[in-house]
């Protein structure tokens, strides 16, 4: 389970590392030379990719094909809430049709909550334990993920205004749930005052 723990962070840091690539197409004359900003993606493109390989080694090491199963279907519920992310990133302060509570669960879950929820179950595979309690290592996880989540949407709303405070977007849980409570025509005109 010890080594479940390591694998599963060093995919944490993997994906951490990777989402600290640097769009091209935004980068302004006072973000440095290009040649540098280059130079930091392929590194952490490269970093990224080592900590997985490394993550992956040691999940073959457990010799546990339904925990590999599970953190193989983590990776990938993690590229797709990074995905859904990217191509909603242009417009996240825009408003959108899709903005509901529903939409922000599967998207925190996607990106934030899968790799602990499903971390949390295989741990309960590794030590032999049945479905149900799986099950509930899994729920346990994701609510843990989900917790995480809404704190950090809410720190720029509780956070004393400094000069790095944090600007929150339209898709943060607060601004969600504020939208289903007032519902949406109410929301749209406070929002434009």
């Amino acid at each position: 389970q010890r080594s479940l723990a390591e694998i599963t962070e060093l995919i944490h840091t993997a994906l951490l590392v990777h989402r600290g690539i640097v769009n091209l197409n935004e980068l302004q004359s006072s973000d440095g030379p290009l040649k540098d900003m280059q130079f930091g993606n392929k590194i952490a493109i490269l970093s990224g990719d080592f900590l997985l390989a490394n993550a992956c080694n040691g999940l073959a090491l457990l010799q546990n094909t339904k925990v590999v199963e599970l953190i193989a279907s983590a990776l990938m519920d993690l590229v797709q809430g990074v995905y859904h992310e990217n191509s909603t990133s242009a417009k996240e302060n825009h408003i959108t049709k899709d903005i509901g509570i529903s939409t922000w669960k599967k998207q925190a879950f996607l990106s934030h909550g899968a790799l602990l929820a499903k971390s949390c179950q295989a741990a309960m595979e590794l030590a032999k334990h049945d479905a149900d309690v799986q099950d509930v290592a899994f729920r346990y996880g994701k609510h843990m993920a989900m917790s995480h989540k809404i704190n950090s949407d809410l720190q720029p709303f509780i956070k004393e205004k400094t000069s790095d405070s944090v600007a929150f977007n339209l898709n943060s849980a607060p601004v969600v749930l504020h939208q289903e409570f007032l519902g949406r025509d109410l929301w749209i005109k406070q929002i434009g005052e």
